[in-house]
């Protein structure tokens, strides 16, 4: 006799006292297919772009203005254009630091990594682009600031931190150890 929990047609099942073993297997290989799916569309949410995540999040404040009232604050353009100009700063110091080693960029193929940088921004930081991307997500959040947009820059952190940043680490320690 087996106590047993499965999943069938996306809907939880108990069964407190399976007799059969054919059931239970049956069971074992549903729960196998489900959370094979559910790995698969996990690492497929892996395979987003970190510039395509900000474009999403910068075309989502863009809407949510539309449909949510904005809140208005003094100079609000100019702190958002100021914001913007500090990111893309940002972005580009990473990108040429990058080229001029030869090695990608692409933050999806970074197995590529043939070099671990050390020097100019990245002495302060670890994850300069990423911070340069967070500085553009701010400063539209800003531009279009409300309910919304003030969740964007979280989304964002939080993404970027679970989906690609964890890889990344793991990797560059496993290539590079402490260098």
């Amino acid at each position: 006799m087996f106590s047993l929990i499965y999943l069938q047609d996306s809907k939880l099942f108990m069964v407190s006292q399976v007799r059969n073993e054919n059931i239970y297997m049956s069971a074992l290989i549903k729960i196998y297919y489900f959370n094979k799916q559910l790995l698969h569309w996990y690492l497929k949410m892996l395979k987003i772009p970190p510039p395509l995540l900000v474009l999403i999040l910068v075309i989502s404040n863009y809407f949510s203005s539309k449909k949510i009232d904005l809140i208005l604050l003094p100079n609000q353009n100019l702190i958002s254009f100021i914001i913007l100009l500090v990111g893309v700063l940002i972005l580009i110091n990473p990108i040429l630091k990058f080229i001029k080693s030869k090695t990608t960029i692409d933050p999806i193929k970074f197995k590529k990594v043939n070099k671990l940088i050390t020097s100019g921004i990245y002495k302060y930081s670890r994850n300069p682009m990423y911070l340069g991307l967070l500085m553009i997500v701010i400063s539209t959040s800003i531009f279009y600031l409300n309910i919304f947009s003030i969740t964007t820059p979280i989304l964002f952190v939080c993404w970027i931190n679970r989906f690609q940043i964890k890889r990344e680490e793991i990797f560059l320690t496993e290539k590079f150890g402490k260098e």
